[in-house]
C-alpha cells in the first residue's frame, strides 16, 4: 500500500502543540511593510497555515499568525498597489486555497488508506463512512477552502443583522458529509485489483471551484493533480465498469 506523501504521521505520544512554520512566516511577510509585493506571499502563507494547523490534530498552532498576516498582506497589497492590487491579492488568496484543497485531498486519502488497513483492505463505501470510522478527524476535512468561503458568503448576504458570522460548521452536515461537502466519491469495486490505479479518479472537486473547468483529483494511487473536467469525465467513462452502482456516491461528474 502506497503512503501518502502529503500527510505527516501521527505523534505515537501526545506531544506539546509547536508553532507552524507557514504561520510565523505568514506574520514576518506581513509586517515587512517596507517591501512591494510580499503582501502576497503573506497571503499565501497564511492561508497554508490555517489549514496545516486544522490538520495538524493539535500538533501544530499559530492561527492567530495565520490570521494576522493574511490580513496583513490584503493591507500592505492595497496600500502599496491601490485599489488594483485586489484583484492580485484575490489571486494570492485563490492560489493558496488550491494549496488548501490538496491539503484536504491528502487528508482523505490517508483516511481512505487508513480504512483499507483497518479492514479487508478494500476501500470505504463512502466518505461519510470515514467520518463515523474516525479515520478523517472532523467534518470540515471534507470542504474545499474556496468552496466554503463561496458557500460562507452566500450565507452570510441572505442571513439577518446581528446575527453570528457563518463558519464551516454550518455548511457540512457531519452525518452526511458526501451530500454537503465539497468532493464526490467513486465507491471501487476492488481496488486492489487495479491495473493501473494512477488513471482511475477516486475523490474530486463537485464542481470547479477554483479555475474555470479544472478540477482536484485524488487517483486511486493516492496521488493529487489538477485537470480538466472533460478529461475526469472521460476518465470515468473509461473506468465505469469499475465502480459499484451508483458509480458516484453523490453527484455525477461535472
Amino acid at each position: 500500500m502506497s503512503q501518502n506523501p502529503f500527510v505527516t504521521p501521527s505523534p505515537q505520544e501526545p506531544q506539546a502543540p509547536v508553532s507552524s512554520a507557514a504561520a510565523r512566516a505568514a506574520l514576518i511577510c506581513g509586517l515587512l511593510v517596507i517591501i512591494p509585493f510580499i503582501g502576497l506571499a503573506a497571503i499565501i502563507l497564511g492561508i497554508i497555515g490555517l489549514v496545516k494547523i486544522s490538520n495538524s490534530r493539535g500538533t501544530l498552532k499559530g492561527n492567530g499568525m495565520s490570521i494576522a498576516g493574511l490580513i496583513l498582506g490584503v493591507v500592505m497589497m492595497v496600500a502599496w498597489c491601490g485599489v488594483g492590487s485586489v484583484g492580485l491579492a484575490f489571486y494570492g488568496v485563490r492560489a493558496g486555497a488550491e494549496v488548501a484543497c490538496n491539503e484536504q485531498l491528502a487528508t482523505i486519502g490517508a483516511g481512505i488508506e487508513g480504512y483499507m488497513n483497518a479492514g479487508d483492505g478494500q476501500a470505504p463505501p463512502d466518505l461519510q463512512a470515514l467520518l463515523d470510522g474516525n479515520h478523517v478527524s472532523d467534518e470540515e476535512k471534507f470542504i474545499c477552502l474556496a468552496d466554503g468561503f463561496r458557500r460562507i458568503v452566500e450565507i452570510a448576504r441572505q442571513g439577518q443583522s446581528g446575527q453570528a458570522p457563518p463558519t464551516m460548521d454550518d455548511i457540512v452536515d457531519p452525518t452526511d458529509v458526501d451530500g454537503t461537502g465539497s468532493y464526490a466519491y467513486g465507491h471501487l469495486l476492488d481496488i486492489t485489483a487495479l491495473a493501473d490505479p494512477a488513471t482511475v479518479p477516486l475523490v474530486w472537486d463537485k464542481e470547479p471551484w477554483h479555475a474555470k473547468k479544472t478540477v482536484h483529483v485524488l487517483w486511486a494511487d493516492f496521488r493529487i493533480s489538477s485537470i480538466d473536467v472533460n478529461e475526469l469525465a472521460r476518465a470515468l467513462e473509461e473506468n465505469a465498469e469499475l465502480y459499484n452502482e451508483p458509480r458516484i456516491s453523490s453527484e455525477e461528474a461535472p
